[in-house]
């Protein structure tokens, strides 16, 4: 046993949690991660940097993801949502992502159909 606990004192993180805490403050969402990615690094730093406190991981979890996500509007949504896990607040990131990208989707095509029937009529933009 003391073998161990001398293995885990010389070779293993725990000694680091505050290095990852400090970290965790500075991260956010990346412009190349997507919101699944970022999930997944946000629970793995989290983990390290609460490894000695495990009552503390999950509502570190949540936060870390919501306070990180890139996109205002997706974040502030989020937030609203109240969640308890990082699944539910990645499901429910996902969701809101969804519909302002259809919603994106759907004005521009309206903006093309408004064009082509200016041209129709003879205007031009």
């Amino acid at each position: 046993m003391q073998l161990l606990e001398a293995l885990k004192a010389r070779y293993g993180d725990a000694h680091l949690e505050h290095v990852f805490r400090a970290q965790l403050n500075d991260r956010v969402q990346r412009s190349n991660d997507n919101l699944q990615q970022w999930a997944l690094e946000v629970e793995k730093m989290v983990r390290k940097a609460y490894q000695s406190v495990p009552a503390l991981i999950e509502g570190n979890l949540v936060q870390t993801f919501i306070d990180g996500i890139r996109d205002l509007e997706v974040r502030a949504a989020v937030r609203l949502g109240h969640h308890d896990t990082l699944k539910d607040a990645l499901a429910h990131a996902l969701e809101v992502e969804a519909v302002r990208q259809d919603l994106r989707s759907h004005r521009v095509r309206e903006v093309a159909a408004a064009t082509v029937r200016d041209r129709n009529k003879g205007y031009s933009p």
